[in-house]
C-alpha cells in the first residue's frame, strides 16, 4: 500500500490541541544570575535598555565592546575617572586530605615490583600509561604514581646492567 493512502483518510490526521501548545509570547524568562563577580562590575551597566548585553559605563555612559573583560574596564574607569579597583588576592583553600606520595624506598620497591612484571609478562613499557592499568594501580595503593614509560624503559635498562 503506497504511503499516500495510509494519511488520506481523516481519522489518521494529526491535529494538535490548542491546549497543548504553549504560548511563547506569554512565557517570562527568570534572569539568569550574573556569573561577573569582580567589583568593576559594580559601576557598568549590561541591561541598559538601548544597548542590551552590552556593558555601559555608569558613570559616563562611555559603551565598551561586548567581549571587554574586567581589565578594559579598569583602564576606562581609572583614566576617565580615577576610579581605582582592588584587587582581590585571595587564594583559594581546597578542604581535602592530601595523599603525600611515598617515601622514596618505598617508591622503588613498588617501581621494581611493575618493572619485574613488565619483563616477566613481556608487557610493553607504555602500558603503564594506560588508563585501565592507571586505575588498577590507584584501586591498589592510592598513594603510589605510577612512573611514565621512559622512567619503566630506563629501570628495566638498569635491571638488565646488572
Amino acid at each position: 500500500m503506497p504511503i499516500s493512502h495510509i494519511f488520506n483518510t481523516s481519522d489518521d490526521a494529526f491535529i494538535p490541541n490548542i491546549d497543548d501548545i504553549d504560548d511563547i509570547d506569554n512565557e517570562i524568562e527568570e534572569p539568569k544570575p550574573s556569573r561577573k563577580t569582580a567589583s568593576v562590575w559594580n559601576y557598568v551597566n549590561c541591561k541598559d535598555p538601548s544597548h542590551p548585553g552590552v556593558p555601559v559605563c555608569k558613570t559616563c555612559g562611555y559603551i565598551f565592546s561586548i567581549k571587554s573583560g574586567n581589565s578594559s574596564i579598569e583602564r576606562h574607569l581609572l583614566s576617565k575617572h580615577c576610579i581605582v579597583i582592588q584587587k582581590v588576592r585571595k587564594q583559594t583553600t581546597l578542604k581535602f586530605k592530601c595523599k603525600n606520595p611515598w617515601p622514596e624506598k618505598e617508591k622503588l620497591e613498588r617501581d621494581d615490583a611493575v618493572v619485574t612484571w613488565i619483563i616477566a609478562d613481556q608487557q610493553p613499557f607504555s602500558v603503564v600509561e594506560k588508563e585501565n592499568f592507571i586505575k588498577m594501580m590507584n584501586v591498589f595503593d592510592s598513594r603510589y604514581k605510577v612512573p611514565d614509560r621512559y622512567q619503566i624503559k630506563e629501570k628495566v635498562v638498569q635491571e638488565f646492567n646488572k
